[in-house]
């Protein structure tokens, strides 16, 4: 294919030439990350052509950004996992995780490229982990509560109180009374005791209590 053109047609102009003339342009296409779909490489060519006339190249963030901004991540969804509970710790890493990689567009659309998979990557690693050695200690916390308490209390009632969601802020406390305790002893009950003796025991047991309920004010 010939074109007549003049000098004026190509002034202040690139010219892209390459291309021989058996070879359909449109069908060499590629996957370039400014368009949604391809492009032919003509148009990544001249894409690459007009980056480099605006200086606006792709430069790596230094060294020590890069680290500091991987241990920092790290270092987050690690205390965020260990300290927090499972619902609010996927939350939370789940928002540090996305204020991550909109850093990362915004950079990116400024020339600067970052880290989108290393940094991300070992923080996932060390929330999952963390995330585990802390619902391992508690629940070998609840267990060892269980395990105390089931020795006076029904574990019934002991398994009811660990479900309750204020479970981890429950002090030891009580409430001050005043009470009135009466120790009483049956005459001669250790010489029958080995037998049936409930009968002897609710009947003095009545007793005691229709003199309390008598004298109590």
């Amino acid at each position: 294919m010939q074109i007549q053109a003049t000098k004026e047609d190509f002034g202040n102009k690139i010219v892209i030439i390459g291309y021989a003339s058996d070879i359909d342009p449109t069908s060499d296409t590629y996957e370039i990350p400014s368009l949604l779909g391809k492009a032919t490489a003509a148009e990544v060519l001249a894409c690459a052509t007009q980056t480099l006339l605006d200086d606006r190249d792709m430069r790596e963030p230094p060294e020590w950004i890069r680290l500091l901004v991987a241990a920092l991540l790290v270092l987050g969804i690690a205390l965020v996992a260990g300290l927090a509970k499972p619902i609010q710790a996927a939350f939370t890493s789940a928002s540090l995780f996305l204020l991550y990689f909109i850093s990362l567009i915004i950079a990116y659309r400024s020339g600067i490229y970052g880290d989108f998979f290393v940094a991300p990557a070992s923080a996932a690693a060390t929330g999952v982990l963390a995330g585990g050695a802390n619902a391992w200690l508690g629940l070998r916390s609840r267990q060892r509560v269980v395990d105390l308490f089931g020795r006076y209390v029904p574990r019934a009632i002991v398994n009811q109180l660990m479900l309750r969601p204020d479970f981890d802020r429950i002090t030891m406390g009580g409430i001050n009374r005043e009470v009135t305790v009466m120790f009483a002893d049956i005459r001669g009950f250790t010489s029958f005791s080995q037998d049936d003796c409930s009968t002897t025991r609710n009947r003095s047991r009545s007793a005691g209590n229709s003199i309390m309920k008598n004298r109590s004010l």
